[in-house]
């Protein structure tokens, strides 16, 4: 996923700036950097199974794991885009993505927010087709409902994921200072 992600980030990067990307522009720029976007794949693995457990010790464990996760978050927000746009490795980066998230803090939180509640409601309608067909008392359309809702939430996890990564390279490219051609 984060390989991608890094992929994805370049390209968008590149169509900000004015250029016109291929698939083959982002997955070139994210290979260059495979060992920098693989090592931070296994960092974040590793510390997200650790803030994770911290919510299995109850509640106190619970507001720890908040406390963490929201931490990591923020801390890390443009650790992808500065491994890819600026060639950093894993250190430069953390500490280069708390940078640009001072900057853009309000647009990042605003932004988050955005994208999470629209596809939260999308994802919520999927789920009140679902709940509606059980009033079919048809197991055949209840099954036939659940596997097009299900194909749906998976393309709204897509279209989320790579709106994500379009807005981070946006507001990578707003917190550092570049500049964005406008599209015509």
């Amino acid at each position: 996923f984060v390989f991608f992600q890094g992929g994805l980030i370049a390209a968008a990067n590149i169509r900000l700036r004015g250029g016109d990307p291929k698939f083959s522009d982002g997955i070139r720029i994210a290979l260059k950097d495979i060992h920098r976007l693989l090592f931070w794949a296994l960092v974040a693995g590793t510390v997200g199974i650790i803030i994770n457990r911290l919510g299995r010790t109850g509640l106190a464990g619970r507001i720890i794991q908040y406390i963490m996760s929201s931490a990591w978050e923020i801390v890390t927000f443009f650790v992808v885009p500065v491994i890819v746009l600026e060639d950093k490795g894993f250190v430069d980066s953390t500490k280069r993505s708390l940078e640009l998230f001072k900057k853009a803090w309000g647009e990042t939180v605003v932004g988050r927010f955005s994208i999470g509640l629209v596809f939260g409601l999308l994802s919520g309608l999927g789920l009140l087709v679902l709940f509606a067909s059980f009033f079919s008392g048809s197991l055949a359309v209840i099954a036939t409902v659940f596997v097009i809702v299900v194909i749906y939430w998976v393309a709204l996890a897509v279209i989320s994921s790579a709106l994500n990564g379009i807005y981070k390279a946006a507001l990578y490219n707003y917190a550092a200072g570049r500049k964005i051609k406008f599209l015509t």
